[in-house]
């Protein structure tokens, strides 16, 4: 029984829920088309008498061979030896189904049958040897070898382009393309003689059908081959034939191999035919090695006189490919400075309907210039197999662009090549196997491969080069319990890949867990960002993850604890217990349509001031004092408020105090009076508390009574200097216990007499106005 399956899958698809997205496709279910070879032979021939003893004068050598062999090159051969006119032989090839039963046939069926003949036929007439040479389909199979019999249906001795005429012309070998045209269990091929006198014989070496198969045939590659040559009729005698050496080569799968096309007469023509293991399909590409031993490395002139071509069976796919199709690439093989490959993609042309090719056909010959390949004498065929087309680009654009640290789908990139799978490499040939997704950090290309029955070394690839983002954000300032909060996450573009839009960043999925002494609380809902403000702004992308929503702005997002987030990272509210709020969101690039990353923040929330503050205000009264007043929701701990008042908004010094409540749950307002408020000045509150001090926010002044007044040096221990008053009345100087110590009228004052210690100054302008302050004296 022939072994060799010829295999192609038929694919069931379905499409997964996200497909068009993704990019990925699911195989519900696989079948496979495969050769069937015919597994059961019979022949007949006839029989003569000559002087009384029988005689056999056509038999068929070797019958087994069409139907059991441990290679495709085996054969039988029917004959006929003595050549009496009309003496026939006739081989049968029967098909059976998985049971060994008998294969029925359907009308339409396309048998493929391998035949040969020599070149010692050529000097007869080739219409002769057609009128004599029969393929068929027969049913009822009957008989012991050499008297089988069968219910015949002669066929035609042309099928497609296929044909008797063009095997009989030559020698060598060829496979027919038989179409049924009734019900039939299997093939047979008829010799009849054509002369008396003239011995005649063929080869047949296997027919098969396709049909489903349960095995994945692996990668396309050639594992069969035929070929003829032919002599032209302007070739002067038969000895001129071309001929064909160690045809296998080309189909042995090692470039250091070769078949040798030796096209004795430049008219000629050669015909070397590989068959592949299974079908490759229409946009593949034929790659064929070859060289000319004779004639250096080739270029495309020197292919003068080269066809190329794709077979689906009978049937021609796609143009004929030479040296003037645009579709042809020649150059010097990688892997040798002598040999030279031939690439060509096959495309259907006119009106051909075939989606699959099984079968490369060379020919050479039929031209008169010996500048061209065949000029040079010898061509030598290394190999020839097929390059299955490669996923192509979706948008054309090698370039594509990431953040770090995202899942980045390398298939949404690409579109598959029909039915095959995609297949990631990290190298442009070999290299290992990528799994898509993939999440990265720096720029990397990766190149896709088709696979086709769980093979992708026969694909070409297709670059891809992934251009990677980074981002950074900011920090959260931290805040106190029951103290209004305001602050931002800024998002900012760290590493640009030449990004095609400026970005602009967005947050989803935010999150915020809120840690509270040893109870943690869930700042967030799952449906947090289904809950939009309807302000419109403008369209950014018509498709893609945000086109549902590339009309709304999402609204702040109200969380516990007295906290809201929006998109644009601002958080803001007043919260209300101390601990930390972790903050976990995802970054999506709006611009450029890409997730940016996802970012992980702690905002610190403190405990709460002894003393929160509302309403912090300084007014002038209308004898120009200054009132400076403060309200208080609640206080813990307080002992006193200072009230601090400064010049120039920056050196501030204590003007006096207001005793605090201390514990407070309820609202309580506070005031103090500044009799001697300067032009401009400034004032600030130091809450005093059990466990320290703390300030408040700054208020200022205009239009006080003075300009205040400075005393130098402080301390002092001979004279103290007052400036910043030129309008001097009176001086007076009390010690510690309020007792009046010393008084001038001057601004410049001798304190020698006076002892160690803080000594208080009220200096009375000529306007009235009092001023005070104090020194210290060493």
């Amino acid at each position: 029984m022939k072994t060799f399956l010829l295999q192609n899958p038929k694919r069931i698809l379905a499409i997964a829920g996200l497909a068009s997205i993704c990019g990925l496709f699911g195989t519900a279910s696989a079948q496979y088309t495969g050769r069937i070879y015919a597994t059961v032979q019979n022949f007949s021939a006839d029989n003569t008498t000559v002087v009384v003893v029988p005689t056999e004068i056509s038999t068929v050598t070797n019958p087994g061979n069409a139907i059991t062999s441990s290679t495709l090159q085996d054969y039988s051969t029917p004959n006929i030896t003595l050549g009496l006119l009309g003496t026939t032989v006739r081989q049968y090839l029967q098909f059976r189904n998985p049971d060994n039963s008998v294969r029925t046939l359907p009308t339409g069926t396309v048998v493929h049958i391998k035949l040969g003949v020599s070149a010692g036929l050529l000097g007869l007439d080739v219409a002769g040897l057609l009128g004599n040479t029969t393929v068929g389909s027969f049913t009822d199979l009957s008989g012991t070898p050499g008297n089988a019999d069968a219910t015949r249906t002669p066929g035609p001795s042309t099928s497609g382009g296929n044909t008797l005429v063009s095997l009989l012309s030559g020698a060598g070998t060829d496979e027919l393309a038989y179409v049924t045209t009734a019900p039939s269990n299997g093939i047979y091929l008829e010799l009849k003689a054509p002369l008396a006198g003239v011995a005649y014989s063929g080869d047949l070496f296997h027919a098969y059908i396709y049909g489903d198969v349960p095995t994945s045939p692996g990668c396309p590659k050639t594992i069969d081959w035929t070929y003829s040559t032919a002599a032209s009729p302007l070739a002067s005698t038969v000895g001129d034939l071309s001929t064909i050496t160690h045809p296998e080569y080309a189909v042995d799968q090692d470039p250091t191999t070769a078949a040798t096309l030796n096209p004795i007469n430049v008219l000629n023509t050669t015909v070397l035919n590989l068959t592949l293991n299974t079908p490759a399909k229409v946009g593949d590409s034929i790659r064929i090695l070859l060289n000319n031993p004779n004639a250096g490395l080739l270029d495309l002139a020197a292919l003068h006189g080269m066809v190329i071509k794709a077979y689906d069976g009978p049937n021609q796919v796609g143009a004929n490919i030479d040296e003037t199709s645009s579709l042809l690439t020649l150059q010097l093989f990688p892997q040798s400075t002598t040999i030279s490959e031939i690439t060509a993609a096959v495309v259907p042309t006119g009106g051909q309907t075939s989606t699959t090719f099984d079968r490369i056909s060379i020919q050479i010959g039929g031209v008169a210039s010996v500048s061209s390949l065949l000029g040079n004498g010898s061509i030598n065929i290394y190999g020839a197999d097929v390059l299955v087309a490669a996923p192509q680009l979706k948008d054309g654009e090698a370039d594509q662009y990431a953040y770090a640290n995202t899942s980045v789908n390398l298939n949404s990139y690409v579109n598959a090549n029909g039915t095959d799978g995609i297949v990631w490499y990290d190298a442009a040939e070999g290299g290992n196997i990528v799994t898509s997704p993939v999440t990265l950090t720096a720029n990397k290309t990766y190149y896709a491969a088709s696979e086709r029955d769980g093979c992708s070394d026969a694909s070409a690839r297709t670059a891809l080069n992934m251009k990677i983002a980074t981002i950074s954000s900011s920090d959260l300032s931290s805040g106190n319990a029951g103290t209004p909060y305001t602050g931002k996450l800024d998002i900012t573009v760290a590493t640009n890949p030449n990004l095609p839009h400026t970005p602009i960043y967005k947050l989803q999925n935010i999150t915020g867990v809120f840690t509270s002494g040893t109870v943690k609380v869930n700042l967030s809902k799952s449906d947090i960002f289904n809950r939009y403000a309807m302000a419109a702004i403008p369209a950014i992308y018509a498709a893609g993850p945000l086109a549902s929503i590339s009309t709304t702005a999402f609204a702040a997002i109200p969380v516990d604890n007295g906290l809201d987030i929006d998109e644009d990272g601002n958080v803001t509210g007043t919260p209300d217990a101390e601990g930390n709020l972790q903050i976990e969101a995802d970054v999506f690039d709006q611009a450029n349509n890409l997730p940016a990353g996802h970012i992980s923040k702690t905002l610190s929330i403190g405990a709460a001031l002894p003393v929160t503050l509302t309403n912090f205000d300084v007014n002038l009264d209308a004898n120009k004092n200054a009132v400076v007043t403060w309200t208080t929701e609640s206080e813990q701990g307080s002992i006193r408020f200072d009230v601090l008042r400064s010049n120039d908004g920056t050196n501030f010094s204590t003007i006096g105090s207001v005793d605090a409540a201390g514990i407070s749950t309820k609202s309580i307002d506070y005031s103090f009076t500044d009799h001697n408020p300067g032009a401009k000045s400034y004032y600030k509150l130091n809450v005093v508390k059990n466990d320290g001090i703390k300030s408040s926010n700054i208020v200022s002044i205009t239009g006080g009574r003075v300009a205040g007044f400075s005393i130098n040096p402080n301390p002092a221990s001979n004279d103290i200097t007052i400036t910043g008053l030129s309008d001097i009345k009176t001086v007076s100087i009390y010690d510690a216990s309020g007792r009046l110590v010393q008084t001038a009228t001057n601004s410049h004052i001798s304190v020698r007499n006076l002892s160690q210690g803080i000594y208080f100054v009220t200096v009375v302008t000529k306007d009235g106005n009092k001023v005070n302050s104090k020194f210290i004296k060493k």
